[in-house]
């Protein structure tokens, strides 16, 4: 019989404006410069502008998209898997991926695992009339922009008096408890990847809102099936209170590798 092991460690057609969006990219100073989850992330977003300039009869106040997407050679995605409320746009957004820049896998350590991403991100309807890409992007930057955990006054915790969580270290050590936690609490090895031996390591990472909902699940580095399993283990997290930054809650970015194993 085959005994399953896990190892868990916790770290911290357009009505719109034309986007250069290449070149829009080079000249900013970008998370996406960073680490593979913030470029993603900012492609997330021109896909949200993009989605705004679509007929208005596919505008819903918002799509909930669960999708696997594949990376070619060139660093360019393309969505292969996405959840039925959304195949009416699945070309839209195949479109918009074409337009990001692409992937910089020179830039990422383990690039040749980065084959496959797994998303799950919220389209929403948003009045981006008589603007363009870049003055969004400025708003944002100023705005909305995600904070690593490190920036923050105060991180995100769990529990009904967030009060006691003061202290940076304390507030810490009660996230990645909880988030330990909930993670062991919905684990479950997917059946097709038991019958099938497979196993790897994920790499997983989501936003914890302002409102201490998370948002904008991304995973990679594995077969796409783990990529799922890991964003439905994250997607049963409660919510948490949000982090702090001079004395206002913010997005927050998080992220953790998990262990698919089998012996």
């Amino acid at each position: 019989m085959k005994k399953i092991i896990t190892i868990l460690l916790v770290i911290i057609s357009t009505k719109g404006y034309t986007q250069e969006y290449p070149a829009l990219y080079e000249k900013m100073d970008s998370i996406a410069e960073k680490s593979v989850f913030g470029h993603v992330y900012r492609i997330l977003d021109m896909c949200n502008f993009e989605y705004n300039q679509l007929d208005a009869v596919l505008i819903k106040e918002e799509r909930e998209i669960l999708a696997t997407m594949k990376l070619d050679s060139l660093g360019k995605f393309k969505v292969i898997q996405i959840n039925d409320a959304n195949r009416e746009i699945a070309n839209n957004i195949n479109e918009w991926l074409l337009k990001a820049p692409s992937l910089p896998l020179e830039k990422f350590k383990d690039a040749d695992k980065l084959s496959y991403f797994s998303m799950k991100f919220d389209l929403t309807k948003k009045n981006y009339e008589k603007s363009n890409y870049n003055e969004i992007i400025t708003i944002k930057n100023v705005n909305t922009d995600i904070k690593r955990i490190s920036e923050l006054d105060i991180y995100p915790s769990y529990g009904n008096k967030p009060e006691k969580f003061t202290n940076k270290e304390k507030s810490k050590d009660n996230l990645n408890q909880h988030i330990a936690k909930f993670i062991k609490k919905g684990f479950k090895y997917p059946e097709f990847a038991l019958e099938n031996n497979i196993q790897g390591r994920i790499q997983t990472a989501f936003i914890i809102n302002k409102e201490g909902k998370i948002r904008t699940i991304i995973s990679c580095h594995a077969h796409p099936i783990l990529q799922q399993e890991a964003i439905s283990i994250v997607s049963s997290f409660p919510t948490f209170n949000p982090g702090i930054k001079n004395s206002k809650p913010v997005n927050v970015g998080y992220m953790f590798p998990l262990n698919f194993k089998l012996q």
